[in-house]
């Protein structure tokens, strides 16, 4: 029984050393923090990770290798993690021995800008804006009609909409980052010089092709109105003129229908006279129909289709064109 036990202890003095080592072997191991979420306007950022081999001794930097996946989300190189396009990306750090360790963190998409030119066509009801035009021997009223399904030019920025990512196409000409979706505010000129040239346009665009949008916007333009005193006054004073024409005289305001003026329809007040003309029967001449403003400003609401030339924005931003 003494001879067993002191053979059993013999092995044991021999194989500890071995048996510990074994221990010690599978010890070994990484450190490496969570990353947090990162936007693609980063570009790119750098990671670090810390071990321990067997024997307690620090790794390294050099022993720790790092991979990343998927190759459509982000990139690593050494210790640098390049961003490729929206998702989770996946960064394993290894080292000899060791269990890898395995980290994720989202990126999330950028706000890609843009600035715009485009051409469309506005569908809306016809309206005429209004100025005075003060050189006159009787100062009237001189008319531009807006609305008229004429090209109107565009100029101005999109801004790359946030979307779930079932609104993105992969891939788009070998870019794992397409996303098609804009919105997008720019002025809004009319290609012909009868009609009032500025407004403003809202709406959205969608990416067919590298340069090329189709869009889809409310545009509102502003336009001067006769006011409702006004328009009472003009009105008053055709009546008050029916007698002129049946006695042979002319006078400026037999030329205008009373009810076309009452109802604002478009072109009705153009040419008109904002002051008491030669001949007329309403007062002083010189006088002004209305003591208060003849105008008033509003804004044509509509809508417009066609199509817009993206220049990216990105590169200047410092946002990556992926």
């Amino acid at each position: 029984m003494a001879m067993s036990r002191f053979v059993f202890t013999a092995l044991w003095a021999l194989t500890f050393p071995f048996f510990c080592a074994a221990q010690e072997q599978g010890q070994a191991q990484i450190t490496f923090n969570q990353p947090d979420d990162q936007s693609l306007a980063t570009k790119s950022f750098t990671i670090s990770a810390t071990g321990q081999d067997s024997t307690k001794k620090a790794l390294a930097a050099s022993a720790i290798t790092f991979t990343a996946d998927p190759k459509k989300v982000c990139e690593v190189s050494g210790t640098t993690v390049t961003l490729v396009g929206p998702g989770v990306c996946t960064i394993t750090a290894s080292a000899s021995g060791a269990t890898p360790v395995t980290r994720a963190f989202t990126v999330n998409n950028f706000v890609g800008v843009d600035v715009v030119f485009g051409i469309g066509s506005l569908i809306t009801g016809n309206r005429t804006s209004y100025k005075v035009n003060s050189a006159a021997t009787t100062p009237v009223l001189e008319g531009t009609l807006i609305g008229r399904a004429s090209p109107q030019l565009l100029a101005g920025l999109a801004f790359q909409l946030p979307a779930p990512s079932l609104w993105r196409t992969q891939p788009k000409l070998g870019d794992a980052n397409y996303h098609p979706w804009h919105a997008f505010a720019s002025l809004k000129f009319s290609t012909e010089s009868g009609q009032t040239i500025i407004g403003y346009t809202f709406g959205i665009t969608y990416r067919i092709m590298p340069y090329l949008d189709l869009l889809l916007g409310y545009t509102l333009t502003p336009f001067q109105d006769p006011a409702p005193g006004f328009r009472n006054a003009a009105v008053q004073a055709v009546q008050s003129n029916l007698a002129l024409l049946a006695a042979g005289k002319t006078d400026p305001y037999v030329n205008f229908n009373g009810p076309a003026l009452n109802n604002n329809r478009a072109g009705a007040f153009d040419g008109f006279p904002v002051q008491v003309a030669a001949g007329s029967n309403v007062g002083t001449v010189g006088q002004n129909l209305y003591n208060g403003s003849p105008l008033e400003p509003h804004y044509r609401g509509g809508v417009l289709i066609g199509i817009s030339v993206p220049v990216s924005l990105n590169g200047i931003l410092g946002i990556p064109k992926k």
